[in-house]
């Protein structure tokens, strides 16, 4: 199939080794980072678009349309994105087009991937500070049908992994220790809880799931078995938990809407 854009051009900072000394992302801090970060990427990514290092020059020749994150998602951050976009948009006269982060998880798919999503679909979007099941019938028709009552799934990654005193993002942390087990008998013998699993809704929490794995953590540390080898078997039952949830949800929508 014919290429969507005549050129790409992508330039990303990161301020994820930032946030690990804090274990998470830490509001205030993210939205200084992405102050400081801005005007610098946006210059790096339009490099390739024009000779001159006059961003507003190559707005005004080479961009048809800007588009921006307006949510959700941490308020100082958001405000910094937004509000550079309109300066851009007025000064270049540039038309400029909201977008809803979690609609822009969805259309990834159609972006990235072959072979497009046929509707109507059931949606799982799982990022770090959002969980919800949707049901989409078409373009621009979206129905919510749950999410999350309090931690997301990617926050109870987080949250577990400075638990067992692993490093930030904590899903991919969490992840690395589980696949250290070289057998499943070494998997851990208490099965920690799935909450919501068995509800009669679509909705997800994950806040019980933290406190027991850290009642399991601190009994461990109490009897001094809090080592190597179980710290691997609780990200494994921690990842196994999440996962479970997210799958039986989801394959239960997909049959419930057919």
């Amino acid at each position: 199939t014919a290429p969507i854009f005549s050129r790409t051009s992508r330039s990303i900072a990161s301020s994820t080794a930032m946030h690990e000394t804090y274990g998470g992302s830490v509001p205030e801090v993210a939205a200084r980072e992405q102050l400081r970060g801005m005007i610098p990427t946006l210059t790096e990514a339009l490099k390739p678009l024009g000779t001159s290092d006059n961003i507003y020059k190559v707005i005004k020749n080479q961009i048809d349309v800007l588009a921006v994150t307006i949510g959700p998602g941490l308020i100082g951050s958001l405000l910094i994105g937004v509000e550079t976009a309109k300066t851009l948009a007025f000064v270049t006269g540039k038309p400029i087009i909201p977008v809803n982060h979690l609609i822009g998880h969805i259309y990834a798919n159609w972006l990235s991937s072959s072979l497009s999503p046929q509707l109507p679909t059931i949606v799982l979007i799982a990022s770090g500070g959002h969980t919800d099941l949707l049901l989409m019938k078409g373009h621009g028709k979206l129905r919510r049908l749950g999410g999350t009552r309090d931690d997301a799934a990617g926050e109870c990654f987080d949250k577990c992994a400075r638990i067992l005193g692993l490093s930030f993002p904590g899903g991919p942390a969490i992840a690395a220790e589980a696949t250290k087990l070289k057998v499943k008998s070494e998997k851990l013998k208490v099965k920690l809880p799935r909450p919501m699993i068995e509800s009669d809704n679509f909705d997800f929490s994950f806040s019980g799931l933290k406190t027991a794995l850290l009642r399991e953590v601190n009994q461990l540390k109490g009897v001094q078995q809090f080592n190597n080898l179980t710290v691997q078997q609780l990200s494994s039952s921690v990842q196994e938990a999440i996962t479970d949830v997210l799958v039986e949800k989801t394959l239960r929508a997909a049959k419930k809407y057919q």
